[in-house]
């Protein structure tokens, strides 16, 4: 399955993404735009994302209020500052908006860690992948491809000769990490993190 990464919500970065608020914030602020303008992610955001009660993912939580799920407050709490922090360098200043610290967890517990072929970090929400279900044994990865062969009037053209051709045929694409058999469940991974971590970002409740 490829998707083609001009429908997806893209923020790349150099180093390693996960220690940043930075990209959680833009990619955020990306659907928080794309879902509320007339566009394929409000309708995306309509058909599979308005069921989900964003205020039972841990990151959401109101400051002041435990967290639920029974979620480590250090890592919520780790969280909430260092969006602030992001915020705050983006806006001068202004008061953190409660929208964002929800779509925040939204998109904690949704975005992929691309793995592309260049060497920037590539964190990605993902339409329809997102629905993915987590395992600590995965059987596919998400990955960035470039654009497939173009066949011209003169031959085929390679997407390595012309990279506005390229930045318009990337696809994020599912392949498979070991055997499937029919009517397998398909699943990605979940950071390898331990539980506390899992349940914090993805609402995995602790075994």
């Amino acid at each position: 399955m490829r998707i083609p990464l001009r429908v997806c919500l893209v923020h790349s970065e150099e180093g390693p993404w996960q220690h940043s608020a930075q990209w959680s914030m833009w990619l955020s602020l990306q659907y928080i735009q794309a879902s509320q303008a007339d566009s394929f992610w409000r309708a995306y955001r309509a058909e599979f994302l308005e069921a989900i009660d964003i205020g039972e993912l841990p990151y959401a939580t109101p400051e002041g209020q435990p967290p639920r799920l029974n979620a480590n407050p250090e890592l919520v709490r780790r969280n909430r500052q260092q969006l602030k922090q992001a915020w705050g360098e983006h806006s001068e200043g202004s008061p953190l908006p409660e929208l964002l610290v929800g779509t925040n967890a939204l998109v904690l517990s949704r975005a992929y860690d691309l793995d592309s072929q260049s060497a920037e970090s590539v964190a990605a929400f993902v339409p329809f992948l997102d629905l993915l279900n987590h395992s600590s044994v995965p059987n596919v990865t998400v990955r960035v491809c470039p654009a497939e062969p173009r066949h011209t009037d003169t031959g085929t053209m390679g997407s390595e000769t012309n990279m506005s051709d390229r930045s318009q045929g990337e696809a994020a694409v599912v392949v498979t990490s070991s055997e499937v058999i029919r009517g397998e469940v398909l699943s990605s991974y979940a950071d390898g993190a331990p539980e506390p971590v899992l349940c914090v970002r993805y609402g995995i409740v602790p075994s």
